[in-house]
């Protein structure tokens, strides 16, 4: 999943061929990981969100009030973590997601076959 974890990478920095490139291309490069991250901290709030994952280590989330939530317009503006220690572990959970990237393709391949198993019976 590394773009950086390349057995080759080290020689391709230092090719001849790749000498022309500019600054440009290497801060681009080194950008993915971090956008990677992103996306994958917000997938891992929308699992919360979408209550596919439960239990007392996962945040709990509410409608705030006065709100219905029946839109995606209102799901992301009104619907969040009940009360400051579920705050505290979204931003947990979002932190593990950014930095361990096998965290969410794993988490949802585990989500896909749970759906799987539970639909076959």
């Amino acid at each position: 999943m590394r773009l950086y974890d390349v057995e080759e990478l080290p020689k391709a920095l230092v090719a001849n061929e790749l000498r022309g490139l500019r600054n440009f291309h290497l801060l681009i490069y080194s950008l993915v990981p971090a956008i990677v991250g992103a996306i994958a901290a917000a997938v891992v709030y929308l699992i919360f969100a979408s209550r596919m994952i439960e239990g007392t280590l996962f945040p709990q989330f509410i409608c705030k009030p006065e709100k219905d939530c029946n839109s995606f317009k209102l799901l992301m503006g009104s619907w969040g973590p009940d009360k400051a220690p579920d705050y505290a572990k979204a931003i947990i959970w979002g932190f593990i997601a950014g930095f361990a990237e096998r965290f969410v393709p794993d988490t949802l391949e585990t989500l896909a076959k749970s759906s799987r198993s539970n639909g076959s019976r």
